[in-house]
């Protein structure tokens, strides 16, 4: 069965972008960086690996629950193999 990688983008408050990164790794993210967006914003970008047919809804209902979450875009997704 094929896996497929999901780059979400995690619009979090900005005192809190540390421990965020530490809850994502926790829930299952392979790879979790920041990235400027301007005026000294900075958004989380965090890459999971699913198996092709797993919930994404899932996934992101456990994003949404770490408190200091404001937002959530899924800014790539890509089939593997």
């Amino acid at each position: 069965m094929a896996k497929m990688s999901v780059i979400y983008k995690i619009n979090v408050e900005q005192d809190k972008l540390a421990q965020v990164k530490e809850a994502l790794k926790e829930i299952g993210a392979e790879e979790v960086k920041e990235e400027p967006i301007g005026f000294g914003i900075v958004v989380l970008k965090a890459l999971f690996i699913l198996p092709e047919d797993a919930s994404m809804d899932e996934l992101e209902e456990k994003i949404s629950q770490i408190e200091v979450v404001s937002s959530i875009d899924v800014d790539s997704m890509n089939r593997l193999g």
